[in-house]
């Protein structure tokens, strides 16, 4: 499994390295607003993202971060909705479960 794991750092930081397809990503800062993150997603092609977000007043995940994951067919899990999110690997397929 491919993980990539960004912290905070958006696409003005991250658009400059070599971006090798992923599995699974973390997106970037709470799904705030990143002009750049198509382009990212189009760099990684992950199949499954991770929000890690709470009750927030900014509005995190933004609707465009959102339509972005949509966009890219890369199913998008939020810690606010769906509470831990466990991906593993078995016979070379990724399985997601959520644990609130």
């Amino acid at each position: 499994m491919r993980v990539f794991l960004s912290a905070d750092a958006e696409s003005e930081a991250l658009l400059p390295l070599a971006l090798p397809p992923v599995d699974v990503m973390k997106v970037p800062h709470h799904g705030s607003a990143d002009p750049g993150l198509p382009e990212v997603l189009r760099r990684l092609r992950p199949r499954l993202a991770s929000i890690p977000v709470g009750q927030n007043t900014y509005g995190h995940p933004t609707a465009t971060t959102l339509r972005a994951l949509r966009a890219a067919g890369t199913r998008a899990y939020r810690n606010d909705r769906h509470g831990t999110v466990k991906v593993s690997v078995g016979d070379g397929r990724l399985a997601t479960t959520t644990e609130r």
